[in-house]
């Protein structure tokens, strides 16, 4: 399986995850990419305002997307980044 991340995700917790919906999958910077190799493109967008994160699976011809935002609460803004989850950081 190729993972690319676009943001502040951590790859770890991206890869336990997708063990769940491919088990016995392997990670690797090196793989090419074949019909039969799962890609999973992440995408993370920050504003001031809301965070939009964006995934998009593809294996062989079928793509997939699905994205969510999420509107920042006013404490939050005020408070910056480093009160966000860590999974985000």
């Amino acid at each position: 399986m190729k993972v690319i991340i676009d943001g502040a995700i951590n790859v770890y917790y991206v890869q336990t995850l997708c063990m769940i919906y491919f088990p016995g999958t392997k990670f690797s910077e090196d793989e090419e990419i074949t019909p039969e190799t799962p890609v999973l493109h992440l995408k993370l967008n920050e504003s001031d305002e809301a965070v939009t994160a964006e995934a998009t699976l593809q294996l062989g011809d079928r793509t997939v997307t699905a994205s969510h935002t999420t509107p920042l609460c006013p404490n939050v803004r005020q408070s910056g980044r480093e009160s966000w989850p860590s999974v985000v950081r």
